[in-house]
């Protein structure tokens, strides 16, 4: 991409993305707040069931660097689900819980960004934001003139904030333009991934139109596993990140292309979660890198019955595996039935639904993938992914059976 490209699309997600909030009345008097006393105003976003959101509340609470920092700032907590908190969201362009937006008297945004993990990494955000008044244009424009790399990672984080992962990339590889110590290729990976996946859930007819290809994810993927600046964790989260393409019926097995050297770099990690991610990624390591599938069959079971998350899930994770590695097919199919029985929310039972019918086809049997997805589109008939269950198990079936 050329950096006159660059500059156009950058100059186009920032302007976009710029939030005028108005007609919220605790805002307001916040904004005045910031405006009298030559500060800023702070806005928490939360809601009932974020973990993040919690751990940053007690803080605030203890901390004394953290609290005496945000008294300082006219600070506004906002809950993404009620009155205002649901339309400064909207304005915000909010995604991910929490998000903290710095805003100056004149209502102009300073700094946005999400996540919570501990009150250092946090203040140090915070800080730099209260230190660099200047707007998201601004910084752009700063960028544009005198590449710094502070301008190129913030900016890359408020895209990512804001969910337009692709400028994300842009800017996260701006970053590694300016300042070679550190190429950002996990970032830029697992950025790409969400694209695709988030393209595919809303288009699974038409997958090829999407401007982030397989082979784009590949090279991204390869990179952020050789890279030295990719740690560990990240390494671990690399599989796990690349077989969401599966959930969405996209590029199958990408992950074991991987999973050798992930094994490899992660050989010496003591960290007891870390251990245990290793220990859930055995299987795919098992029949990719040692081809022994009754070994990776059995392991992976062995994970089911710990119930390592809520059992829906867990039926769902452990029938795809099946299906992928070609393995206890009659099981997989059981167990997801169970799991589609188990679910309620209308997205997980389409999946269960996709998954229902790609284990009737492996097991050769279209009439009952069709069965499945006559239910599917019964039960969710405005769906345009039940259509497409239906009119893809409709070709499998003999001429003589083909309904219409």
């Amino acid at each position: 991409m050329s950096q006159c490209t660059f500059w156009t699309m950058a100059a186009i997600v920032i302007i976009a993305t710029l939030g005028c909030a108005k007609n919220a009345t605790d805002y307001n008097a916040a904004i005045a707040h910031a405006r009298e006393n030559n500060t800023q105003a702070l806005l928490y976003f939360s809601d009932e069931v974020c973990g993040s959101c919690r751990d940053f509340e007690r803080d605030a609470k203890r901390q004394p660097r953290l609290k005496y920092t945000i008294a300082q700032l006219a600070f506004l907590p906002l809950d993404v689900d009620e009155g205002d908190g649901s339309l400064l969201s909207a304005q915000h362009s909010i995604v991910d819980l929490p998000t903290f937006v710095l805003i100056r008297g004149d209502e102009k945004v300073i700094r946005q960004w999400s996540g919570y993990h501990d009150p250092f990494a946090f203040l140090e955000i915070l800080n730099q934001g209260m230190q660099d008044p200047t707007t998201d244009v601004e910084k752009l424009e700063r960028l544009r003139k005198t590449p710094k790399l502070d301008d190129a990672l913030y900016l890359a984080t408020k895209a990512e904030s804001a969910g337009d992962w692709l400028s994300a990339v842009l800017f996260f590889r701006e970053a590694a333009r300016i300042d070679m110590r550190d190429d950002y290729a996990f970032d830029i990976f697992r950025l790409l991934v969400k694209t695709r996946v988030e393209y595919l859930q809303g288009h699974p007819v038409n997958p090829d139109k999407h401007p982030v290809t397989v082979s784009e994810i590949r090279q991204a993927a390869a990179s952020a596993a050789r890279s030295r600046h990719t740690t560990e964790r990240e390494l671990l989260n690399l599989p796990s990140l690349l077989a969401q393409l599966n959930d969405v019926g996209d590029a199958r097995g990408l992950q074991d292309e991987f999973i050798a050297t992930v094994f490899d770099r992660t050989k010496s990690v003591t960290d007891e979660t870390l251990v245990s991610t290793r220990r859930r990624l055995f299987p795919d390591y098992a029949i990719s890198v040692l081809g022994d599938t009754t070994l990776a069959a059995e392991r992976r079971f062995e994970l089911l019955e710990r119930g390592i998350k809520s059992p829906p899930e867990e039926l769902y994770i452990y029938s795809s595996w099946c299906l992928e590695h070609g393995v206890k097919l009659n099981q997989a199919y059981d167990f997801a039935r169970r799991g589609l029985e188990a679910t309620l929310d209308e997205t997980s039972r389409r999946r269960f639904y996709g998954l229902l019918v790609d284990i009737a086809l492996a097991l050769e049997n279209p009439q009952l993938a069709h069965e499945i997805a006559i239910q599917a589109i019964h039960e969710q008939p405005d769906s345009e992914y039940t259509r497409y269950l239906f009119e893809h198990t409709r070709t499998f079936l003999p001429l003589a059976d083909s309904p219409g």
